[in-house]
């Protein structure tokens, strides 16, 4: 289950749809996922939690 946030989330991010890809990631790093933690707080990092 993850892994597919996961998947979903790189894909939502990869067109831009920020928003999006961060409720999938959450979803996934709730899940103990450090792959998606770790894209969350690049997102984070990088501003792309509001645009």
């Amino acid at each position: 289950m993850a892994n597919d946030n996961f998947d979903k989330g790189k894909d939502t991010y990869k067109n831009n749809n920020y928003p999006k890809a961060i409720t999938l990631f959450n979803k996934a790093a709730d899940q103990g996922s450090a792959k998606d933690q770790s894209y969350l707080g690049y997102m984070y990092g990088k501003g792309k939690e509001a645009k």
